[in-house]
């Protein structure tokens, strides 16, 4: 009896409980919605505009970009634009900062890990037959901030 009663409750408030509330929330609109958290799958532009905001905002804020400490970021293939398309990440990065003032900081400022290069080697094992080594791999974040630096002049 007990059953029949909850049941009878859960399937009586499932059904008169969204009775003439407004639907309009279930519209058929292709509206973008833009995700801010880490984690959510975005767009790899997006995940590099906002390494570069950080980079830009160095001059204000004084907060180092800790990910610049990564020597081997151009490996992480969440930032690659395709499995098997190496992406020089640092790079693309760098070419979405406009603030030569913030730049300019990080390599007077910048930890000793910018000059450092990465040591990572595609092995060329079978199981892909192409070069997955990322472009510029064998040069310094400090290099690349320097040749950034140069094309901002």
């Amino acid at each position: 009896m007990k059953t029949a009663i909850c049941t009878f409750a859960f399937i009586y408030i499932f059904h008169w409980g969204s009775y003439g509330q407004n639907k309009n929330y279930l519209s058929d609109s292709n509206q973008q919605i833009a995700v801010t958290q880490f984690g959510i799958n975005r767009t790899r532009e997006t995940q590099w505009q906002e390494f570069a905001d950080s980079i830009n905002s160095y001059y204000k804020t004084g907060i180092f970009p800790v990910f610049l400490n990564d020597i081997c970021l151009d490996w992480r293939t969440e930032y690659w634009q395709g499995f098997h398309s190496p992406t020089a990440v640092r790079w693309k990065i760098l070419l979405l900062v406009k603030s030569r003032k913030s730049l300019e900081l990080l390599l007077k400022d910048g930890s000793k890990t910018l000059k450092n290069k990465c040591s990572l080697r595609w092995n060329g094992d079978k199981s892909y037959p192409g070069n997955l080594t990322p472009p510029l791999n064998k040069i310094s974040t400090y290099e690349l901030i320097s040749r950034r630096m140069r094309e901002l002049n």
